[in-house]
């Protein structure tokens, strides 16, 4: 969803801004994470914050 060195345009983030989310990149030799890795932290942290059993 948008080349690995810019992700999406700032156009689109710009009208869907109240239903994004930004995953921070501690790392700065990793320029993107792929798309199932990215669902993966998202349900993590829903789970999480719902306080869902491990």
């Amino acid at each position: 969803y948008g080349p690995e060195s810019r992700g999406l345009p700032p156009t689109f983030l710009a009208r869907h801004v109240e239903n994004s989310l930004r995953i921070p990149m501690v790392c700065p030799e990793v320029r993107s994470i792929n798309l199932s890795t990215t669902v993966g932290i998202g349900l993590y942290e829903a789970l999480r914050q719902l306080n869902f059993p491990e």
